[in-house]
């Protein structure tokens, strides 16, 4: 599966769980029926504008908001949209711990709100993966001070 259609099916799955038909996506992100369809059977390619539109118009926020950006970034032909280059870089970091460790092709993300308490540090994960095997992987990000 190539980044086009791995946006695709992504896509797919996130208009799925918001329950929105494409014309009501279409609507929403200002652009054609059809063109929705062409995106998830990845038979055109995405900009930064749409896919930002996309993700406002599916309430995606956050870590799941910033995924969604970062795959539509890997799926264009546009050589100007490249997403973030230090939040690209920490996906690829992310994407080659979990090749390590076996994991198959992630299908669900799940982002979490940091939480914070003044009298206790406690870590827990950014994200939670799930792959299609229906393994779990947690995502930690941990910042400390170097002396």
């Amino acid at each position: 599966m190539n980044a086009a259609q791995e946006f695709g099916a992504q896509l797919k799955r996130y208009r799925t769980r918001a329950g929105m038909p494409m014309r009501v996506l279409a609507i929403a992100a200002k652009i054609k029926v059809p063109n929705i369809s062409m995106l998830e059977n990845a038979k055109t390619s995405i900009g930064p504008a749409l896919a930002s539109r996309l993700a406002d118009a599916l309430s995606l926020r956050d870590l799941e908001r910033w995924l969604f950006l970062d795959l539509a970034s890997k799926a264009t032909r546009n050589p100007h949209f490249r997403g973030d280059v230090i939040a690209t870089t920490y996906m690829d970091h992310v994407r080659t711990a979990l090749k390590g460790m076996g994991a198959g092709r992630i299908v669900t993300v799940f982002a979490y709100k940091p939480t914070v308490s003044p009298t206790k540090l406690s870590f827990t994960p950014d994200l939670v993966m799930v792959d299609e095997h229906g393994n779990k992987f947690a995502v930690e990000t941990k910042v400390q001070k170097l002396k």
